[in-house]
């Protein structure tokens, strides 16, 4: 009888242990889940604030050139072709390769639109020069 008491008291301890071991694993793993779902919940939180500050940046950029932006659209004004036929200078006919040459760099640096070049140019042709612009075709004026 004694060596089965002992054989209890033995399987007894066994378990106990065993009971000891399961409950500080099932401890340990509680703690590893807390620690991930607090690690995790500090990455969202991070992500919220960096969103939050890419809002920021954008609407502070936003504010920076949308008024900007809006002045200069109401400060530009309209093209004009009577204005613009006055800041080319007088043709030549005798020197067609420079008036040409003129009246390009004077449309570019007046910014004036490259579909309104014929109608500044004929302003100023003579002669046979306007006879040829004459001749020509709408489609070939838009070229």
């Amino acid at each position: 009888m004694e060596a089965a008491e002992r054989q209890r008291q033995l399987d007894l301890e066994a378990a106990e242990r065993k009971y000891k071991t399961d409950a500080a694993e099932r401890q340990r793993l509680l703690e590893l889940e807390a620690e991930e779902k607090k690690q995790q919940l500090m990455l969202e939180a991070e992500e919220k604030k960096r969103a939050h500050e890419l809002e920021m940046k954008r609407l502070e950029l936003a504010t920076q050139t949308g008024p900007a932006s809006a002045d200069v659209r109401h400060q530009a004004p309209a093209f004009r072709i009577d204005t613009a036929v006055k800041l080319i200078t007088k043709f030549n006919e005798h020197d067609v390769e420079s008036f040409l040459l003129s009246f390009e760099k004077i449309a570019q640096l007046n910014k004036s639109p490259e579909d309104k070049y014929a109608a500044i140019l004929q302003a100023h042709l003579t002669g046979k020069a306007l006879k040829v612009f004459t001749e020509l075709s709408v489609e070939d004026c838009q070229d």
